[in-house]
């Protein structure tokens, strides 16, 4: 589902879909906020589609998607998908109040939830970086991330507080719910000043809104311990209670701590609620135990630190491997939205992987893709209906983290080399889940097995080289590198890879050189000279590379071309990307292989065919001439221009422009010529000894693969 969006300008639209593989879809826009193609692409690739929009002005704009064309039946690539086509569903479901609000309903479609429901559809984008402070030309989501959480300040109250509860001291807090809190932390900008909202809210830090929600949390806390359905309730109920812990929890990543009585009150509701094999109850210890609540439980547990905390969590745990497969109205997990979405929280925020034997992460998020209907919800269950409140849980669930996003190290592929020759290593693949956050330290130890000191690392750098390699033991063995990489906020990743040091022969190294560019017809000059041998200047080995093997078709058969650098040629027809693979062999037999890309551009070439004369007129008066002229322009290229428009330039001493500005009101294709959507004129003296041939035109268009031109001074 290749898609976009545009505002501004003037309806109707056209669009064309360029999808960087030399085809090309076009149409009238009928959907401003989803501009939508189904497209196959027949290849694993890297591409950059393009979509150009042209309003009923005529005015041209043009955006890039980048797409990593990827195996489908991978595990981690299904994920992505679903959530892609869950996030998609919110977005086209969001309705909207004005320029400045965005929101969703809930259950069926009943305004009494959007005040709940709103923050926590800003929480599951930001829960995969799309936050309210990215750039709107970047990330799509974006703007309407930002009306979101317009539309959750605009319904924050406040009321008088004072004493031990306002830790401000600023007699107010800020009415609202525990998931508002969440969002808000998620922002991860607490600095940034609220522009919409009441007295209490405009004009204030997120940061100050946030210790103001946490003061009437705490306010709120029931006398034993827990939060139910309003401010200071008589009971309390575990349902109800995780919300407002997790609030407070996302507050505490910014410094904001909650006053000093809330957690011994909280630890008392908690004692109070799990029984002895480790279940939370309802309302009481015995009342509907099942893994909602039990993941509720354990929320708390975490959060308060108690002494026994560690404890309670194991049996709350195990309680929940036992009853894994519950499946009643109240007392689900799998396809129980609710249900996996508490567990999930308590398990991540414990740091547990594992509920018994079984990857419960893995296992939840298989569940969610193998039920996603077509249009990126979920059947409901219980309490939480199909549409906007399944999608939503969906994609909570099968979020990285629950607030936070982290980066992620990548130390490279395991290799094997000879004793004491140097080992280059490349962390250049590590990555930042949040788009809106980078990485910002590289660290490695070369030889975790003598233990790790990460204040003193091998190497600070993203791509370091072990000079002198490690020594010749007389045999085979393993050595493990570890890289860890720090994001600005001091967030950790790690990853490792095994290097075996062998004694005797190891495999060459292959370069298959690259990425090429080269037009469409044109010869390609492949180059394995990077490519090599470790055990070359080994005298007792003698070893070289012997064979250079080539793949050009992609059906890893290599052979279509051999040597170092063979001369291919792809053909006039293709245009496009394809991958281009190596296989070296040395004079043992051993082999490796390297792949690379090599890409075909299509040239657009736009010169004057001639013009057409529209109109020439004289004006005894004024003894003037007019005229009015089209341009026809012929595309010699091979690729198609788009956005093309031209302007009278060099203009000689004694003739009058009118008007100076042209333009084409579609695409030239390759080989093709096209008359000018509209006109130019000018005028001069009949008596003026005028040069015509004196003018020239400067032409702007796009070219097949999206880069824009200008070309000056083209003559008649």
């Amino acid at each position: 589902d290749v898609w976009g969006a545009v505002t501004g300008g003037e309806a109707p639209y056209t669009y064309e879909w360029n999808f960087g593989d030399g085809t090309v879809a076009a149409g009238n826009v009928s959907n401003s906020r989803n501009i939508s193609v189904q497209h196959t692409y027949s290849e694993i690739n890297n591409v950059v589609a393009t979509l150009t929009v042209t309003d009923n002005k005529g005015f041209v704009e043009s955006c890039d998607l980048y797409l990593d064309i990827v195996p489908a039946s991978h595990p981690d690539v299904k994920v992505s998908f679903a959530v892609q086509k869950s996030l998609k569903y919110l977005y086209l479901q969001r309705k909207t109040s004005g320029v400045s609000y965005a929101y969703w309903d809930g259950s069926y479609g009943s305004s009494s939830y959007r005040n709940g429901y709103t923050p926590l559809v800003l929480l599951a984008f930001e829960d995969h970086g799309h936050l309210p402070s990215n750039n709107v030309q970047k990330d799509i989501y974006a703007p309407l991330m930002q009306k979101a959480l317009n539309y959750t300040f605009s319904k924050m109250l406040s009321r008088s507080l004072s004493g031990s509860y306002d830790t401000n001291a600023n007699g107010s807090a800020l009415y609202y719910q525990g998931i508002c809190m969440m969002a808000l932390a998620a922002t991860d900008t607490p600095d940034a000043v609220a522009g919409i909202g009441s007295s209490a809210v405009t004009g204030r830090t997120y940061h100050e809104i946030m210790t103001d929600m946490v003061d009437w949390t705490s306010w709120a806390q029931n006398s034993n311990g827990g939060w139910r359905y309003s401010a200071n309730y008589g009971s309390s109920d575990n349902s109800v209670s995780q919300w407002p812990i997790l609030g407070l929890a996302a507050a505490e990543n910014w410094g904001i701590i909650a006053p000093s009585f809330v957690k011994p009150a909280l630890i008392n509701w908690l004692n109070y609620s799990q029984r002895s094999n480790g279940a939370f109850g309802y309302a009481r210890n015995y009342d509907r135990n099942n893994t909602a609540l039990t993941g509720s439980g354990i929320i708390g547990l975490v959060y308060t630190g108690s002494s026994n905390a560690s404890t309670k969590v194991v049996n709350a745990v195990n309680f929940m491997n036992a009853n894994w497969s519950a499946h009643s109205s109240y007392n689900g997990n799998l396809g129980d939205h609710y249900a996996m979405y508490a567990a999930k929280k308590g398990l991540q925020y414990a740091g547990i992987k594992k509920v018994g034997t079984r990857d419960w992460q893995k296992e939840y998020n298989t569940w969610y893709v193998t039920h996603q209907n077509s249009s990126g919800y979920w059947s409901g269950w219980w309490t939480i209906y199909s549409g906007v409140p399944s999608a939503t849980f969906g994609a909570l669930v099968m979020a990285p983290g629950l607030v936070e996003l982290p980066p992620v190290a990548d130390a490279g592929d395991d290799q094997t080399v000879n004793p004491d020759t140097p080992i280059d290593l490349d962390g250049s693949n590590s990555r930042h889940t949040d788009p809106n956050k980078s990485i910002v330290e590289f660290k490695w130890d070369f030889d975790a097995s003598d233990g790790i000191n990460w204040d003193l690392p091998d190497s600070y750098i993203e791509k370091p080289s072990i000079i002198d390699g490690f020594s010749d033991l007389g045999h085979d063995y393993s050595i493990t590198v570890t890289l860890m990489v720090i994001d600005e906020d001091g967030k950790t990743s790690t990853d490792s890879l095994d290097i075996l040091i062998k004694s005797g022969n190891v495999p060459p190294i292959a370069d298959a050189g690259g990425p090429y560019a080269v037009a469409v017809g044109e010869d390609i000059t492949l180059d394995g000279s990077g490519s090599y041998d470790p055990n070359e200047d080994d005298p007792l080995l003698g070893d070289y590379i012997e064979s250079y093997l080539w793949d050009t078709n992609g059906d890893d058969i290599f052979g279509d071309y051999t040597g170092i650098r063979p001369t291919v040629n792809f053909g006039s027809d293709f245009i496009g990307t394809k991958t281009v693979k190596l296989k070296v062999i040395d004079s043992y037999g051993a082999s490796a292989e390297s792949s690379t890309e090599a890409t075909t551009v299509a040239v657009s070439n736009l010169q004057v065919a001639g013009y057409n004369l529209i109109n020439k007129v004289y004006n005894r008066r004024t003894r003037m001439w007019t005229i009015t002229w089209k341009v026809n322009l012929d595309n010699v290229g091979n690729g198609e221009a788009t956005g093309i428009s031209a302007e009278l330039s060099n203009i000689p001493h004694g003739i009058n422009v009118i008007d100076g500005e042209i333009s084409w009101n579609s695409a030239i294709a390759a080989y093709s010529c096209a008359l000018s959507y509209d006109t130019f004129s000018y005028s001069y003296s009949r008596s003026t000894n005028v040069d015509l041939t004196e003018i020239t035109l400067d032409i702007e268009f796009t070219d097949n693969i999206g880069t824009r031109h200008i070309v000056r001074g083209l003559p008649q």
